[in-house]
C-alpha cells in the first residue's frame, strides 16, 4: 500500500509531492524554470542547482567521496555552491567582464537563493537577461568540470567575451 495517496495506489503525482517536501526550496514553484527559453540541459542544471545537488568540493566530500572540499580551481577556500558561482576569482572575472560590457542584473549582495531568483525570474532592463544568466551559470559549471576532471575541451582565456558572442 502506498500511503502518500488516498487511494493508496502508486502515482508519480504522489511520489513527486513526497520529493518536494524533502527539497531545500519546496516552498518554490518550479513553472517558471520549465518556461524558459534554454535547452533542457540547462534547465536540468538549473533545477539541481536549486537543489543542491551539483557535486562540488564540499558537496563530494559530504558524501565521503572526496577526503577534501577546497575549491580545485582556485585553492583558495572550500567550494560550495555560493563559492563556485559567485566568489571563486574564476567566476569574478566573469561576471566583471559581463558587467563591464553593459550587461547586469541583480546585485550578489544577497543571499545566493535570492541572487538566483532575481536574476531568473526578475523583470530586467534586458529582457533576455534571465536566458543570458543561466547561460553563464552554465557555463561556469562547465569550465569548472573541465578543470576539476581534466578534459581536454578547449577553454576560452577570455570566458567573458566568449560569453558576450554566445548571446
Amino acid at each position: 500500500m502506498w500511503i502518500a495517496s488516498k487511494t493508496r495506489s502508486f502515482t508519480i503525482q504522489s511520489a513527486i509531492q513526497i520529493l518536494q517536501l524533502s527539497t531545500p526550496m519546496s516552498g518554490v514553484q518550479w513553472e517558471w524554470l520549465w518556461k524558459l527559453r534554454l535547452p533542457y540541459r540547462i534547465q536540468i542544471f538549473l533545477w539541481l542547482l536549486f537543489h543542491r545537488t551539483l557535486l562540488t568540493s564540499v558537496e563530494r566530500f559530504r558524501r565521503r567521496l572526496s577526503t577534501d572540499s577546497q575549491c580545485e580551481v582556485c585553492l583558495e577556500g572550500e567550494e560550495d555552491l555560493d563559492h563556485l558561482l559567485r566568489q571563486c576569482p574564476n567566476a569574478l572575472d566573469v561576471w566583471h567582464v559581463i558587467h563591464s560590457i553593459g550587461l547586469c542584473g541583480a546585485a550578489a549582495d544577497t543571499s545566493l537563493k535570492e541572487w538566483l531568483l532575481a536574476n531568473l525570474t526578475d523583470i530586467h532592463v534586458d529582457p533576455n537577461w534571465p536566458t543570458k544568466f543561466a547561460i553563464t551559470l552554465w557555463y561556469i559549471w562547465k569550465w569548472r568540470c573541465s578543470m576539476c576532471l581534466g578534459s581536454t575541451e578547449l577553454i576560452p582565456m577570455d570566458k567573458g567575451t566568449f560569453l558576450y558572442h554566445k548571446f
